[in-house]
Formats: structure tokens, sequence, C-alpha cells
């Protein structure tokens, strides 16, 4: 059974990593799901289940959901509640929405990654790359995440920095006082995020390799373009089913391997000839490739064309999600710029009380300083919330799985979340239907806390473990396009007001002009 799947997938490694580990969310979230289900009417037959009426002359919503999706979104929740059936995509979908979203997450017969696979071959794609863990890749991606990356996310904070203020000079520069027309900024911001984090994945020397670096941009790319280049992909489509298939065959990223492990080997030999030499006085270089050499038996893995396979996949996770991010966090400041010296003026208080407190005169976008900027936070988490207002996190239903209203929702069918229900539900505080940058402001709701009412990093233990380095990476490069650039403007505003609802993966058609300070 084919599903639905988010456009850009906004990291799909991430996604499988968040979404498909077995997890338990507690006693009390359990008790209380088991107090729902005693006040149920009862089990219910699946058919029972609404489904909205079809328009006169239509064979699917599609139509009618994409010319108003939150009208449209609210009116069918108003009249069936918070489940109820849909046609989109080529097959029957069941939109969840508020509270009943949970259950899906927690539902361990409910699998995300279960609904990617469906439609876009992921499985034989992954595979293709690597020789060890096949059978719980996601698993070994979230206990590398937790074991070699958050915890040294302070030491990795310096170089990630200076490599970003190095691309980004290099990537969109100086304006000389006039603005800087920039077509396509997700180009420029992913080859900011490849940059940085080729450095701490695989080390100074070999991210210093240009052909490295292309390979780390345009792995990213081809594993976006697995999902569609933005457009859905449809469940009776023969291009999805042949898309599965040659993946099973055939895969780009085995070319990007090669790269890699030809490009590691010789730094690898030079490693060793210099630890064999200096004995106790080597100093271990602090990257994510030697980690993963040092620690090869413990994660099972089996040799260096292994080892690259998987940094190539944290590559995809960390850089697709990242670029994505910032690059539209960029038009929501172009889009609200009565906002913009706001964040400048917090930018400087806190790099001017760092450097005092630390008793130097530098200014450096250190960790510690990032996190002290509350605003700039805020403007994250409700540019975020803000954009995903729409059916999205499809899941597969591996099993007969009984939902808290009684209903059995049989195996092979595909439950979506309404986004909308939550993003924009009353917990967000007044107007949630409202752009309001500082709405998190002097709250414990931090751009990386995850919810029920922000769900782009998942839910509970599922969540993504490498949110902290996205969210921190993305704050970082915000905080130097606000100091670097007095405005940031739309080429064409009329587009780019458009565009601040759009699909992950969907491209906008109009470029941002940066102007200088």
């Amino acid at each position: 059974m084919a599903t639905l799947v988010p456009e850009n997938a906004y990291s799909i490694l991430t996604e499988v990593i968040k979404f498909t580990v077995p997890v338990s969310l507690g006693v009390a979230t359990f008790a209380f799901l088991a107090g729902k289900m005693n006040t149920s009417p009862g089990i219910r037959a699946f058919e029972e289940l609404p489904m909205v009426p079809l328009a006169n002359g239509n064979t699917t919503h599609e139509q009618a959901y994409e010319s108003d999706r939150i009208g449209w979104i609210e009116k069918q929740r108003a009249l069936y509640g918070d489940m109820f059936k849909v046609k989109m995509y080529g097959q029957t979908l069941i939109v969840v929405s508020g509270t009943m979203i949970r259950e899906v997450f927690i539902n361990e017969n409910m699998s995300f990654a279960d609904a990617l696979n469906e439609i876009t071959g992921t499985r034989p794609f992954i595979h293709s790359v690597i020789k060890s863990n096949k059978e719980d890749v996601n698993t070994f991606l979230s206990g590398v995440i937790r074991d070699l990356i958050s915890p040294n996310l302070m030491s990795f904070t310096p170089r990630i920095v200076n490599q970003l203020q190095i691309t980004l000079d290099k990537t969109i520069g100086r304006s000389n006082g006039e603005g800087k027309l920039i077509k396509d900024p997700l180009v420029k911001f992913r080859e900011m995020i490849a940059s940085a984090m080729a450095v701490i994945f695989v080390g100074s020397e070999i991210a210093a390799d240009k052909v490295v670096m292309n390979t780390f941009m345009n792995c990213t790319k081809d594993f976006s373009d697995l999902f569609g280049k933005g457009k859905r992909p449809r469940a009776d489509s023969w291009v999805s089913w042949l898309v599965r298939k040659k993946h099973t065959y055939i895969s780009p990223m085995r070319k990007h391997v090669d790269i890699l492990m030809n490009a590691a080997k010789p730094v690898i030999l030079e490693r060793k000839r210099l630890e064999a030499e200096q004995g106790e006085n080597f100093q271990r270089p602090d990257d994510i490739l030697q980690q993963l050499l040092d620690r090869a038996q413990h994660y099972k893995l089996v040799d260096l064309e292994d080892i690259c396979g998987f940094i190539l996949l944290l590559v995809f996770a960390s850089v697709n999600t990242t670029t994505d991010f910032t690059t539209y966090i960029c038009y929501y400041l172009a889009a609200f710029p009565q906002y913009y010296e706001t964040l400048h003026e917090e930018m400087n208080r806190v790099l001017d009380e760092e450097a005092k407190e630390n008793g130097n005169t530098s200014r450096e976008w250190t960790a510690a300083a990032v996190k002290k900027m509350a605003h700039l936070d805020s403007f994250v988490r409700e540019s975020v919330r803000y954009r995903l207002n729409m059916l999205e996190l499809p899941h597969y239903v591996r099993k007969d799985s009984q939902m808290s209203n009684g209903v059995i929702i049989p195996k092979g069918q595909t439950v979506i979340c309404n986004l909308h229900s939550t993003h924009y539900g009353d917990e967000q505080g007044e107007n949630p239907h409202e752009f309001n940058p500082w709405r998190f402001v002097g709250q414990t709701k931090t751009a990386a806390r995850v919810g029920l009412d922000f769900l782009p990093f998942g839910l509970g233990k599922r969540a993504c473990p490498g949110r902290y380095l996205s969210i921190q990476e993305i704050k970082t490069v915000i905080c130097m396009i606000v100091t670097a650039y007095s405005k940031i403007e739309f080429e064409d505003p009329v587009k780019g007001n458009q565009s601040l609802h759009i699909r992950f993966g969907s491209p906008v058609t109009t470029g941002l002009i940066f102007t200088s300070r």
C-alpha cells in the first residue's frame, strides 16, 4: 500500500529516526489513553468512520483541499470530528487531529518509515550504501547521534561557526551597499550547512576536498529527488512503482560512497602513521569518521566502505532539514521586516554581555551566546509552527490497531496527521492564526522542544535526536545573516508572501535580496 509523503521528506533520515524507534511515553500517557478507552463508545468498525463527501464530478478531495487548505481542514473537522476519511493522491487516507495524533506516534504498529518505503523505496535506497545494521538502521543512527554528536555539540560549535562564516562570505558575500539578488537561496544555504557538517563528520583535511564537498551537497539533492522534487507522489502512479523497483537495483548514492572512500583512505593511513610514530602523544582527530573507526566493533561496522555509507546518511539527515528551515526562516525575515532590528539588537547585546563576562574583546557565536537569544529562538519556533499547517506525517498501519474512540484501523491503511489542529490550536495562546514572532519569549517552549503542539521533530522519545544540532546551526546562520545584512527583501513580494506556507521541497519562484550593513 503506497502512501502520502512530505515533499522534502524535511529530512528523510531524520524523520525515519524519529518515527520508527519503538518507545514508551510513560505510565501517565498510557493511563490517559486507558481512561479515554474506558469512556469510548466501544469497538467501532472501520466502515463506520465518516468519509468526507466528494463534490459533484470529483473523484478525489485534492482540488478542494489545495484551493483552501486551512478552511477545508477546519470545515471537515467541525463536521466529522477528530477522525475521518478522505480520498487523496490515489488512496484513502485516515485523517487524525488533536490529541489523537499522540496515539499515532506511540503506537508501535503505525510506522512512518513503512509509509515512506511503500511509495519511494527508501529502504533499498538506504541499504545500497551500507553493509551492516540493515535490520535496525534507525536505532544505529539514533545511537550515533546521541553518543557522538549531541554530547560534543559544545566542542563542535567553534568549527561549525568558522566554516559557516567562510562559506557565507563566499556564497552570498557583501553587497557594497546595494541589494544583492540570490535567485535560489536554498542552494547557497545547502552549501553552507554541508560544509559545516563536513568538518565535524570527516575532519578538516577531507572537508577541504572540493570533490567531497560536492558529493555531500549532491547526495542530499539525490536523496531529496527520491521524494518527488516537491510534488506529491501518488499511490496509484506507475511511476512510483517503477521508482521503488529501480532503487532495489540501482542507486545514485553508490558514486558518493566511492568518492568519500577515495578521499578518506590516504587521510586515515596518515593518521595511523602519526599514531604509530607519536604513541601516547598522538592527538586523535575529533570527528565522527575517527570515532566510528575507533568504535567499529561496538557499532558492528564492517569496513571503511560501510562507515562512509553511514556518514552519507548522517549528512543527508542533518543537511536537508537544516537547509530547508534556514531558507524559509529567511523568507519570514523578508515577510516581516518590522521584527528584524529587534533580533539585531538582541544579538549585539548578548554578544557584548558574553564578551564582558568572559573577559575578552572577541564577540563569538558560541553555543552559550546563541542559547541566550530568546527572541531569536522564538522567531525560529514560530516560523516553523506557522508554516506547518497541513496534512502531513503519514503512518502505515502494520497491524489492526484500535484508537481511543473505539475505531479499529485495519492493517494496510494509512493514517495522516492534521498538523493544523495542533500547530494552530488554542494551546498556542492568543490568535494562533497570526504570526507572532515573540509568542514563545519567556516560555519554556524552545525551538528544540517537542510536543503535541510542535511536531516538526517528532514527539516524545521518538523525537529526532539531532534536533539540537539542527536548531543550533539554524540560529547561528540567522545570527550571521542579521548582523551582516541590514535587510532581506523579496525579489517578488507577491510570490514571496505566497511561499510562507509552502510545502517541504516545493520550489520558491522568487529569490531574496540581501543588503549589507
